[in-house]
């Protein structure tokens, strides 16, 4: 190929003998000799899929911040637009955080993911960050288009319930056009390497990340529930995440006819909204106990409310990583848990934490009046969970995150010429056949070889509670080990 000067390689021309499909942004990277023409800071975008308030938007926003400006041009780009979104859009732009809504609705939008590519291809992105399920697959697809030079892909959660063999097999097609695979905990990374054949050598594990400093102050309880209007004299047991069935709030919820009995000022702060709200308002008032639940929505006080409380509760059936955890962890909140996925990461049985079996309410009720009666007991895991707290500094995670990107734009340096676009992606790039028929075609040309070991894997993933593995808590052994040497 003759040589370009770099205007023609970054940008598609009349004049130009090689469009940007032909070539790539990867060329830029490839090319020795065009290494010291790469501008920094590097433009690197953070690809979301909703800006709904959860786990992942939090960490992104206080992350970003913190990344070195000179290094890196860090940009939000989120897939789907809500009616809860504005509030948090405003944090971000008070954090001085670009943020763009790019439509891209289903990795079957085939309009939209040829949008995303373009606006890859316009800003010259050199870095695309991608976080969960449905931005992971349509981000690599438009940056593949686009030849996005290097392409990081974040994995939150095991994604167990949402695993289709489609899906899987596409996975497994977009593991070439992804430099490094990154999970939040070694339960993420021990579920999703077997079931989508990820090479070890491009998976990290980079456990989240916790600003401190709103957690540092120590005010009085009763103090902070004033300012937050909430009762002095009723022990508050908080519950925090979005609304959804993995969740399982509806054990926590449960639990409150066995815990009334014993403690019948008890009050529950369910803080976090979703589409499981009116169902679970629903259900609190059909049980007889509305008088004890509070649905507080979305907040942006979190570890106020926290600090407020007198422990912390989460029944989830499966957790990537179990950020409220930590949060919990450093507002000095007693802490009570399922052994959900990464959960069991984060907290050691009567360590730093009391585990409770899943879907189980007289065990939640337990351990909730066990916590605000063995006031000793209680303050000793507390203390120790605020010692184990300082291991999630969000300045260690800031620069580990850092490494993971400086090791990927390595890495797509020394490409030779980067990763030839694969066949199916040069026809949707050109627009040749229909996005759905050529996904269809490719898994069809895969057969037996490819879909039939998928639906294996994703039945096995699916046999367990939010894709637990019941071997690893067995449920014989359960009473014996939350309880062993213990009084109720």
């Amino acid at each position: 190929m003759a040589q370009l000067p770099p205007a023609m390689l970054l940008k598609k021309t009349p004049q130009s003998p090689v469009s940007m499909s032909d070539v790539g942004w990867h060329f830029i990277l490839a090319s020795n000799r065009l290494k010291p023409m790469i501008d920094t800071p590097i433009k690197t975008v953070f690809l979301l899929d909703s800006l709904k308030r959860g786990g992942v938007q939090s960490g992104v926003l206080i992350q970003i911040p913190r990344l070195n400006p000179s290094r890196y041009d860090v940009r939000v780009w989120v897939l789907r637009k809500g009616e809860s979104d504005e509030e948090f859009l405003r944090e971000f732009q008070e954090a001085g955080i670009s943020v763009e809504f790019i439509p891209a609705q289903h990795y079957r939008d085939r309009n939209g993911i040829l949008s995303l590519a373009q606006r890859l291809a316009d800003e010259r992105v050199i870095l695309l960050n991608t976080h969960s399920f449905y931005p992971n697959i349509v981000g690599r697809l438009a940056g593949a288009i686009a030849g996005v030079p290097a392409t990081i892909v974040n994995y939150h959660h095991t994604y167990s319930h949402q695993w289709e063999p489609k899906l899987v097999a596409f996975e497994r097609m977009l593991r070439r056009e992804t430099d490094a695979f990154v999970c939040v905990s070694q339960t993420v990374r021990e579920a999703l390497q077997p079931l989508l054949r990820l090479p070890q050598d491009r998976i990290r594990v980079l456990l989240n990340g916790l600003d401190l400093d709103p957690y540092e102050t120590s005010a009085d309880r009763s103090a902070l529930r004033g300012e937050l209007g909430l009762p002095l004299d009723r022990p508050l047991i908080a519950s925090v995440g979005r609304l959804t069935a993995i969740k399982d709030l509806d054990t926590l919820i449960r639990a409150l006819q066995h815990l009334l009995q014993t403690q019948p000022r008890v009050l529950i702060l369910i803080i976090g909204d979703g589409q499981e709200r009116p169902r679970l308002e629903q259900m609190a008032r059909d049980l007889g106990v509305g008088e004890s639940v509070r649905f507080l929505g979305a907040r942006g006080d979190v570890p106020q409310l926290l600090q407020a409380s007198d422990c912390m509760v989460l029944t989830s059936l499966m957790e990537g990583f179990g950020r409220v955890i930590v949060e919990a962890f450093a507002a000095c909140a007693p802490v009570i848990t399922t052994p959900a996925g990464g959960v069991t990461e984060l907290v050691q049985h009567e360590r730093n934490g009391l585990l409770i079996p899943f879907q189980s309410p007289e065990e939640v009720a337990w351990a909730v009046e066990r916590t605000l009666t063995q006031t000793a007991e209680t303050r000793r895991r507390v203390e120790q969970a605020r010692r184990d707290v300082r291991q999630y500094d969000l300045e260690t995670w800031v620069r580990k995150t850092e490494s993971i990107f400086e090791e990927t734009l390595d890495r797509a340096h020394s490409r030779p010429l980067g990763r030839p676009p694969s066949p199916l992606l040069q026809r949707l790039r050109y627009g040749k056949l229909r996005f759905d028929f050529q996904m269809n075609r490719l898994l069809y040309r895969m057969g037996g070889r490819l879909t039939r070991p998928v639906l294996r894997s994703t039945r096995e993933l699916a046999k367990t509670p939010g894709g637990v593995d019941d071997g690893a808590f067995p449920q014989a052994e359960q009473s014996h080990h939350h309880r062993s040497g213990l009084q109720r």
